[in-house]
């Protein structure tokens, strides 16, 4: 089925824009800020989709409508942001804090958590820790990981979900809290 506002839109009529903007906001916000660093940054992203949706309209697809490729703009934005954040920077308690507090780790979310949890970092194994500075720094998808480390995604999953866990859980333990 047509999506009859994209087709507006795309034809040039400002109130289908407008339309597309008002019924997509709240989810593209939504996605955003689980890629954002904070919420400055969320509502930066937030804008730059649509910015970036609206100058390449015509390539969507009205039967697929605009949704999905909204989320694919968002997504690959989130990355973009993520990359420039940390480009150049090592494995530090610092990029992967801020990754983590990103990724709704609220309880790690202070400057007092971030020695420990460089201290934490140095104790996870070699292989998790490589797993998060591709994840983290480099902004590498977990099937880019897989196939460049010989396992599957859902193993890199798995593996990013124990060491967030076990991060999470050490910090705690250092900074005189008990693990949930």
């Amino acid at each position: 089925m047509k999506d009859d506002v994209l087709l507006k839109a795309q034809a040039g009529d400002p109130d289908a824009v407008a339309q597309i903007v008002r019924t997509h906001q709240a989810l593209i916000r939504g996605y955003v800020a689980r890629l954002a660093p904070d919420p400055v940054t969320a509502d930066d992203l937030a804008q730059e989709v649509f910015l970036a949706a609206l100058r390449s309209l015509d390539r969507v697809d009205p039967e697929r409508g605009i949704r999905d490729y909204l989320l694919g703009i968002a997504r690959n934005l989130g990355k973009l942001a993520w990359r420039e954040r940390l480009k150049g920077k090592e494995i530090s308690g610092d990029a992967i804090f801020a990754a983590l507090a990103a990724r709704g780790e609220p309880e790690l979310a202070s400057d007092r958590r971030v020695s420990a949890l460089r201290e934490c970092l140095q104790g996870l194994a070699p292989k998790a820790q490589e797993i998060l500075l591709r994840h983290y720094r480099e902004g590498q998808r977990c099937d880019e990981i897989s196939q460049q480390i010989g396992t599957t995604p859902g193993n890199i999953r798995s593996i990013l979900t124990r060491a967030r866990q076990a991060l999470r859980d050490c910090v705690r333990v250092r900074i005189g809290s008990a693990p949930a």
